[in-house]
């Protein structure tokens, strides 16, 4: 046994290809990985892909009561969270801030700010 498989580790975003690729290596390395999505479809397909051990959670990150209703799930099946790899952002829109529309702007505020800003409130002790 090593000291990874006693690490548990949330993956923000995994249900894209950086989520499943980061989700299988630190399995593979030996860590316990949680990886989280919006879409529980998607997120559960993705954790199928990252290989076995890896356990799916849906939530919507951008929305802070849910985030803190993941801590307590997390917490209650792991019994604490070692590690956090945020990787839900992306980009959406135009080819400089200047010509960016308030709706794309809004979708990158929740999508990457929000998201980043809740995770880091409930996750950081």
């Amino acid at each position: 046994m090593t000291a990874r498989q006693n690490l548990n580790v949330l993956i923000t975003g995994g249900s894209g290809p950086s989520g499943i690729a980061v989700a299988r290596a630190l399995r593979e390395a030996g860590f316990n990985v949680f990886t989280v999505g919006s879409d529980s479809a998607r997120i559960a397909a993705a954790a199928a892909a990252a290989g076995g051990g890896v356990t799916a959670l849906t939530c919507d990150l951008a929305s802070l009561p849910e985030v803190r209703e993941l801590r307590g799930t997390l917490l209650e099946t792991a019994g604490r969270i070692d590690g956090v790899i945020h990787l839900v952002g992306g980009w959406r829109g135009a080819k400089g801030i200047t010509d960016q529309s308030d709706e794309d702007w809004a979708f990158l505020e929740r999508n990457a700010i929000t998201t980043l800003r809740n995770v880091t409130r409930v996750f950081y002790d």
